[in-house]
């Protein structure tokens, strides 16, 4: 669920993923939040596509009404429409040594990134796999954009580790 904007201040960043219904004037598009629903204006010195986007870094701009805009590290992903079900890639989140990617590969699913936040599961990977690997945290908003940037017209699959007891803390 994104975040509901009346709760923010102007200056904070977000990211949220709205449908852009409407361009009002200019730089102003009036758009509607998927989850929560709720509605603001979004600023943007280019022109954007009706749909569904997801956005990240967004800045606050105002409250009343709801307004954000775009800053130097912002960035969007358009919500497209996948073909047929051909291929399946996946996002490997927490992946750990890579059990689950071990048992993709040989059924032909592509792998895409793992995302990983212990080091030294990171180097494993990285030994491992010719895949990329961001040292990273599924709570970071940059490390899901840097995701987000590695989407494939695959139907993406996102697989998640779980602890390794009796060594996880």
């Amino acid at each position: 669920m994104d975040p509901t904007l009346s709760y923010l201040s102007p200056g904070d960043s977000c990211a949220l993923v709205a449908r852009i219904q409407n361009h009002l004037v200019d730089d102003m598009y009036e758009c509607i939040g998927i989850s929560p629903s709720q509605t603001f204006v979004l600023r943007s010195s280019f022109e954007l596509k009706f749909g569904i986007h997801t956005f990240y870094q967004l800045r606050v701009l105002s409250q009343d009404p709801p307004c954000l805009g775009f800053q130097a590290d912002s960035a969007y992903y358009p919500h497209r429409d996948l073909p047929s079900f051909e291929k399946v890639a996946i996002f490997d989140i927490c992946g750990g040594m890579g059990g689950f990617t071990m048992g993709s590969e040989p059924a032909g699913i592509e792998i895409l990134v793992f995302l990983d936040s212990n080091a030294l599961a990171c180097e494993v990977l990285k030994a491992n796999f010719k895949v990329p690997v961001i040292h990273g945290s599924v709570m970071d908003p940059l490390c899901i954009q840097e995701l987000h940037a590695m989407k494939t017209d695959a139907y993406l699959q996102v697989t998640g580790g779980f602890p390794c007891q009796p060594y996880s803390r």
